[in-house]
């Protein structure tokens, strides 16, 4: 869980160091189960009596089939189902499906005149249009239970094809080659998003009560929208006719995972430590088929170890936590059902603020202890209102703040934290970062319905139509102070001959402070600040089947938003209008093989890091200085610390002298995919995907001399003028993605299953990252006083760094029933081609070629990025592993079952390097270490070559290796 839009660069910093919504608040939280009833000749039979019946649904549900033998119930909760057709004068047929979650499944049936009263049951599993093609996945509780695979939203995402973990913050997803940031987490069909992050809130998920989780990656209809990359949509437990629940401890401890290599050559001990986990379900009836509850709960209480990246520091974080969920569900007919949830979850820790791939937090002086209070509620209704019409309406909101994280120290000397200048990655020292004085909320509000109308023709097929909308507010408050002295500082710490930190008499890092390249900034966060984006929205979306080959989903989406800062002032205005179009051909009109296409369009989130930075919400005015005093070192040197020692070269103040164009609206993606997929057997699937993604109209900032100057006074302080900053869209960024995905599925018996996923990355290219850790949302160099820059140099095309090349998961399941109980084997295997990485040098100073070509701006740059060749040139190294876990489970009495779940990750405890640090040092002069007596430079006067600094290619973190060998255990029992 990462704080606010994080920290906060500076202009100058973020210019040299970075290279330089809309949100479906209803999703979709059933399924739906269609056909055709047909004679034996083919033609449609209508006026058949379907009747639909499950443990999972209240009462049972009964339609007639339409003019073409067509037939449909919406709403239905994911479980398993039995429909039985009956027509005076035809044999009664039976027929057994499986009901998924945002699915339409399948249930045809042959009509045949009975002699006398007889009856057909045909059982199997009925078709899913999902299956194919390869838009995603969908797994139950079951089948990730007795996987070795964590039970997170984002875990069980990753078993998924289309989707990388390659990203900047931990627990987020790129999907199909969109922004980390910008995909939709739903449970139960409410949106859980972290405003800024993108990632599930994880306060409001009980793992043990998730039924079932969805996995959309391309290919997404009308229906979802406030997203660019893809949806994670789950469903919890409900409550039932018959009394079922469960409790669970999942134990671990420190001294199960074994040490990486850079642990052992420290000498790093690990203390034996056992946590327990507690979780428990229940749920049943109040009323027979009319009202049933559920319940759920979470808690823990655990104390690990963790080790800090660079200088290899230990420190103990204990975790709090505690979950709860009720829900009632109330069928006040067989047509109309109601539903209430509420979800509260109270966390504390211990913890250090940074802990990305390319910020990371390394000395034990900058823990802090935050809370996070979490409250969800969510009231929704479902209705049929007759055979062929349903609506929908549903109200939701969340509450989630940031409370007591960050410092508190307002000694300028011990209570500043610091970043590291040019080292890479990115590194925070000295004392905690932000300001536990400054509370941070990141609330949603949401009300959605739909009307959804099924229309049967006789030679125009059958129409599913739904027309809805919905009203989205996503509330951000909160200041963003990035440190309770307001102060931050920018100097890299004093290391050996190898590269490795020195520590002064206190062990605390000694920073170095170095004229024209370390830096201060002096942050003055306005408390309390207020932003909302309110997202109005309405779709269309048709879902036709012409015959029994040809069918088409045709869909409009169009969003309008407005956001408002402080005393009601507008600060966006804007919509959007996206087409959703897919065409499907059945070869053989029976379901089993099928070609489709989709063309979509995606307007991704409007993403309040990015939105609201015309405001002082998550967005503090800063003042940014570059150290023009003398060289020297360690925390007693005074000239450091005194501010007649810094030269402005840079000031943001959001509501003076940032701008946003008219109608700026969020970057849109445009997608095409083929794919072909069908059953192989009864018993197998397979399908195969080719996905192409562009992405257009990027929120970019300019800072032109034709944009003018402001004169900025604060708090009765002059600080002279300072360059206008506009927020514009543009197209000068690019994004591309192009991969083939594939996804097959065997079921050898009825006791051994298994499940490959395999994504072919064909191109992840540009030249825009556009997010980094703990900065969502975040523009290019490419409009940063352009007269300066040497684009060649600070703003280079090439790999992405979420490109992967191949990912693999297989995984198979097999049980074996026995007089002593079941045994149950899971296995995962994992592979992971290495990710790319550029050769780049951060705070290197502008050069006077650079500089010369200052048409008058107020505040000129000290120094810029350079990169060494194309963006993402490098590479790490692959890695892969295997998972396994042992299950075993005695039935004593109906569902009555104790279980116990042995885990081992990293099976081999293979020590596959996937990172390193790569940081370079630009040949400034031909004398300088690692330069071999040359340093060429180009036409902007920028060296052409570097060398390495002396921790390159050398791992310096726990996280620079795959997860080591870790055992886990979980037991409890299920009714």
């Amino acid at each position: 869980m990462e704080r606010s839009s994080a920290f906060r660069l500076p202009v100058f910093l973020f210019v040299f160091l970075i290279g330089s919504g809309a949100a479906l608040g209803q999703g979709v939280q059933t399924g739906a189960l269609s056909g055709n009833v047909r004679l034996s000749d083919g033609s449609g039979v209508p006026g058949v009596t379907v009747t639909i019946e499950s443990p999972v649904l209240q009462g049972k549900r009964t339609q007639s089939s339409g003019p073409n033998g067509d037939y449909i119930f919406k709403f239905l909760p994911p479980g398993d189902y039995t429909a039985t057709f009956e027509l005076a004068g035809m044999k009664k047929v039976t027929r057994t499906a499986k009901v998924d979650v945002g699915q339409t499944t399948r249930a045809d049936a042959t009509m045949e005149i009975a002699a006398a009263a007889e009856a057909i049951t045909v059982s199997g599993e009925a078709t899913a249009v999902e299956k194919s093609a390869v838009h995603g996945a969908t797994y139950t509780a079951q089948e990730i239970d007795h996987l070795p695979v964590a039970r997170t939203l984002a875990a069980i995402s990753a078993l998924s094809p289309g989707l990388t973990t390659n990203t900047p913050n931990a627990g987020q997803l790129s999907i199909s080659g969109a922004f980390a940031y910008d995909n939709k987490f739903l449970v139960d069909g409410v949106d859980i998003n972290d405003n800024l992050f993108g990632t599930a809130t994880n306060g409001l998920v009980i793992e043990e009560a998730i039924a079932e989780t969805q996995i959309l990656t391309s290919g997404i209809s009308a229906e979802y929208g406030g997203f660019s990359g893809g949806v994670v949509n789950a469903i919890t437990k409900s409550g039932g006719n018959q009394y079922h629940g469960s409790f669970r401890t999942d134990f671990t401890n420190d001294r199960w995972v074994k040490n990486t290599p850079i642990e052992d050559a420290s000498g790093v001990s690990k203390p034996y430590k056992l946590n327990e986990t507690y979780t428990g379900t229940l749920g049943g009836k109040i009323i027979t088929d009319r009202l049933w509850f559920f319940g759920s709960g979470r808690y823990f209480k655990t104390d690990n170890q963790v080790t800090l990246p660079q200088t290899l520091e230990t420190f103990q974080s204990p975790n709090k936590d505690e979950r709860w969920e009720a829900k009632l569900t109330a069928n006040i007919s067989d047509s109309h059902t109601l539903q209430g949830t509420y979800t509260k979850d109270t966390r504390s820790t211990t913890r250090v603020a940074f802990s990305g791939a390319s910020l990371q937090t390394i000395e034990t002086s900058a823990i802090e202890n935050p809370s996070f209070p979490t409250k969800l509620y969510v009231g929704n209704y479902h209705g049929v209102l007759t055979s062929n019409l349903f609506a929908s309406l549903q109200y939701s909101e969340k509450k989630f703040q940031f409370s007591n994280d960050g410092g508190s120290d307002t000694n300028l000397v011990t209570g500043s934290p610091f970043l590291t200048a040019t080292l890479s990655p990115l590194q925070a020292y000295n004392a905690p970062y932000f300001d536990q004085t400054d509370p941070e909320d990141r609330n949603n509000k949401q009300w959605a319905g739909s009307v959804n109308y099924y229309l049967s023709t006789a030679k125009l097929g059958s129409h599913d139509l739904k027309l809805g909308g919905e009203i989205f507010t996503s509330i951000h408050t909160g200041g963003n102070s990035q440190s309770p002295t307001s102060f931050v500082f920018y100097a890299d710490y004093k290391t050996d001959a190898a590269g490795k930190p020195v520590f002064d008499a206190n062990h605390r890092l000694i920073p170095v402070f170095d004229p024209g390249t370390s830096g201060l900034s002096n942050y003055l966060a306005l408390r309390g600040s207020e932003a909302d984006l309110k997202t109005s929205s309405v779709y269309i979306n048709d879902a036709w089947q012409l015959n029994n080959h040809l069918s088409a989903n045709i869909g409009f989406r169009y969003e309008k938003v407005k956001g408002t800062g402080s005393g009601g002032v507008t600060i966006n205005d804007t919509h959007a209008f996206v087409p959703r179009l897919g065409v499907a051909y059945d070869v053989k009109g029976d379901g089993r093989y099928r070609i489709s296409g989709t063309y979509a369009q995606y307007a991704g989130k409007y993403n309040d890091a990015q939105f609201d930075q015309t405001t002082n919400v998550g967005n503090p005015n800063g003042i940014y200085y570059v150290y023009t005093g003398p060289a020297g070192e360690g925390y007693s040197f005074a000239p450091a610390f005194n501010i007649k020692n810094y030269q402005i070269v840079g000031v943001n103040f959001p509501v003076a002298n940032v701008f946003f164009q008219s109608n700026l609206s969020s970057p849109i993606v445009t997608e095409e995919t083929l794919s072909f997929g069908g059953a192989v057997t009864s018993r197998a699937f397979a399908a195969v995907t080719y996905i192409n993604r562009s992405t257009k109209n990027f929120v970019e900032d300019f800072t032109e001399i034709q944009n003018g100057k402001t004169p900025i006074i604060f708090n009765g302080e002059n600080f002279g003028l300072a360059d206008n900053r506009v927020l514009r869209n543009s197209d000068v960024p690019k994004r591309f993605y192009q991969a083939v995905e594939f996804q097959g599925r065997q079921a050898f018996t009825k006791q051994w299953t298994a499940q490959l996923n395999y994504t072919y990355m064909l191109k992840f290219e540009g030249n825009f990252e556009g997010e980094a850790s703990n900065q969502p949302g975040i523009s290019s160099i490419y409009g940063d006083q352009p007269e300066l820059l040497a684009l060649d140099r600070q703003f280079p095309r090439g790999t992405l760094s979420g490109y992967q090349k191949h990912k693999v998961r297989f995984f198979t399941n097999y049980d074996l029933a026995t007089r002593f109980g079941r045994f149950g084997l899971g296995l995962l295997y994992s592979f992971d081609s290495g990710r790319p990485y550029s050769l780049a040098q951060a705070r290197f100073p502008y050069t006077s070629i650079q500089l010369s070509r200052d048409p008058g701006y107020a505040n000129l740059p000290s120094t810029e990025t350079i990169f060494f060749g194309d963006r993402g040139s490098q590479r790490f190294p692959s890695q892969s592993r295997f998972d396994v876990a042992l299950n075993y489970e005695v039935p004593i009495w109906k569902e009555l079952s104790p279980f116990v779940k042995f885990e081992v990750l990293n099976l081999f405890n293979t020590h596959y390097l996937n990172s390193f640090n790569t940081a370079i040092v630009a040949c400034r002069t031909a004398t300088q270490a690692g330069c071999n007596g040359a340093a060429p430079k180009d036409a902007n006067g920028i060296p052409t070559t570097f060398a390495p600094r002396g921790t390159f290619g050398k791992a310096t973190a726990v996280t620079n290796f795959q997860v080591p060998q870790q055992f886990d255990i979980s037991a409890g029992i299920r009714f």
